[in-house]
């Protein structure tokens, strides 16, 4: 649907009465809503009266709908009309059928047995003093009666239309009581600190059992500006081809956001709603109905008042979340600090008792190589921890450029080969393919691969292999580091990817690792819309995947 005009008729040509007359094509009834006619119900034993009936009234239209006739000739055969049609709006009952009181009991029978207040009865009997009028409309939940001498032609047309009226007036009243009455026991709920995704389903459930929206396309989307102050319009939830988030969707999303904001605070384009979700003057979502032909002023403002209270349940989410990630934040530095108290205190010891010795004159070539294998090990560290900080404040930053991945691979191989000189480990590179162009940050990618490569080589045997490959897949390339080394069990595979979480596997060779080294990888991948994960069998070595898009 192309959202590209308002429809003033609606929102400035007519007074608040015609604007409720025009959108209520449709009404609902107590349990199901009537797609395009009015459904009327003659109930009488005399074949002559159901055809005077239709022909009277087979041309009404009320609100551009036709109507539905059904025919009954005892009050038996109604009951079972009824039941196969619960659409059913205006019946009109004869008293005296298979037995004298036939149709009065077939009304209690209607607003007793079947509890259906909505539709509208009306009484006609040729027998008045079998049923004397007082009597009936006083002990009877009947709207009408009418004896069938006085029901012209042109009479029965007045008196059916005016039912019409009464009972859509009726759904329409029965439709925001219940949508009132959702909203005030969605309210609590709404107010619960919980998961996003939840929260917008709750929203979502509750806008279409508040309509009776039924298989219409509904959306709940959020409106924000990132860093960047590029406007990003996310889709929350959804029904029928909005239930799931594709481009299509994206694209018409950020044109009902520009609709939004270029118009008044509900907006109609074409057929459809945009409702805003905001805080003052200040929109954070909205509300796409895509056929709101149906609602009128009183379910507006229903939707309006939703509307409002799902901004203000957002804003306090939102609050909560950013309060929980702010307390997280602390606790990871906090984290940080006892870890460089820790890490860096040992390595400061052995430094002293080094150079001590060096003062002594001892061993003086062996303890400056160590105090600078020292050295070198609490500068990673230290890289780490500023790099996790950085990532945890948002201020990570991608400078992505054209790049060939074959080449950062043999980078990082170069990197690492002091290490595995050391070891003894040979590495296999799978580069048959050709060459891969991948946008990147070069340098960020190559953190990675130096961190999955010089890992696999502390948790490797001496002299064993490392294999390195290179896949597409899925519009995506998939590099994977295998090693011949430990492998890790698999109820600590959950740790690898937290910060300051180590499992029981230990370097073959006593080298140190800080435990940050794959959250780093995890965060930069996911920046760049990849990914990393691993597959390892304990004492059958370990392989690590990552995943970048091409």
């Amino acid at each position: 649907m192309k959202l590209v005009r308002k429809k003033r008729e609606m929102q400035k040509t007519s007074g608040p009465k015609e604007r409720a007359t025009s959108q209520v094509n449709t009404l609902l009834s107590s349990s199901i809503r009537i797609s395009d006619i009015w459904e009327i119900l003659i109930v009488d034993d005399e074949p002559d009266v159901h055809a005077a009936t239709r022909l009277s009234i087979e041309d009404l239209k009320f609100h551009g709908k036709k109507l539905k006739i059904h025919s009954a000739f005892s009050a038996m055969e109604a009951k079972k009309v009824l039941a196969e049609n619960q659409n059913i709006s205006v019946a009109i009952i004869d008293v005296v059928m298979e037995t004298e009181d036939a149709g009065l009991l077939l009304v209690e029978y209607i607003r007793n047995e079947m509890k259906n207040p909505f539709i509208r009865l009306i009484i006609r009997t040729g027998q008045a003093g079998k049923a004397p009028e007082r009597y009936v409309i006083d002990n009877y939940d009947i709207d009408n009666y009418k004896e069938k001498t006085e029901l012209t032609a042109q009479k029965l047309y007045t008196t059916i239309r005016s039912a019409l009226k009464s009972y859509s007036d009726l759904c329409v009243i029965d439709l925001n009581r219940r949508g009132l009455r959702k909203i005030l026991e969605g309210m609590p709920a709404m107010y619960d600190l919980q998961p996003m995704e939840k929260f917008f389903g709750g929203i979502l459930t509750q806008v279409k059992a508040m309509c009776n929206l039924g298989e219409h396309n509904v959306v709940v989307a959020t409106v924000k500006d990132e860093v960047s102050q590029e406007t990003v319009v996310n889709l929350e939830a959804g029904t029928g081809r909005f239930s799931k988030r594709s481009p299509q969707n994206e694209n018409f999303l950020a044109q009902c956001w520009k609709t939004l904001i270029q118009n008044d605070k509900i907006t109609f384009c074409d057929n459809s709603l945009l409702l805003p979700m905001q805080i003052s003057e200040r929109k954070i979502g909205f509300i796409f109905v895509e056929d709101a032909t149906f609602l009128n002023e009183d379910s507006l403002y229903l939707l309006n008042i939703l509307a409002h209270q799902c901004a203000a349940a957002l804003e306090n989410i939102v609050l909560y979340e950013e309060l929980k990630k702010s307390q997280q934040q602390n606790e990871i530095k906090n984290q940080m600090l006892g870890m460089a108290a820790h890490d860096l205190r040992n390595p400061l010891t052995a430094i002293q008792g080094y150079a001590e010795a060096i003062g002594l004159g001892f061993e003086v070539d062996s303890s400056l190589e160590r105090i600078k294998a020292i050295c070198n090990s609490m500068a990673q560290l230290l890289e780490d921890l500023l790099d996790l900080a950085k990532i945890e404040s948002g201020k990570l930053q991608i400078d992505k450029k054209p790049c060939s991945l074959q080449e950062i691979i043999t980078q990082s191989i170069e990197v690492n080969n002091f290490l595995m000189d050391t070891k003894k480990i040979t590495v296999v590179c799978d580069f048959s393919l050709q060459s891969i162009i991948v946008e990147v940050d070069s340098l960020k990618i190559q953190q990675v691969l130096n961190n999955l490569i010089s890992n696999a080589v502390k948790f490797s045997h001496p002299n064993s292999t490392i294999k390195i490959t290179i896949e597409v897949k899925d519009y995506r390339v998939i590099v994977a580091v295998c090693d011949e080394g430990q492998g890790i069990p698999e109820q600590e595979k959950d740790k690898l990817f937290k910060p300051f979480s180590k499992t029981s596997v230990k370097a073959t060779s006593g080298e140190p690792c800080t435990g940050l080294g794959l959250t780093i990888c995890k965060r930069v991948l996911e920046a760049h819309g990849g990914g990393i994960w691993v597959e390892s069998e304990v004492g059958q070595g370990s392989q690590f995947f990552f995943s970048i898009p091409i």
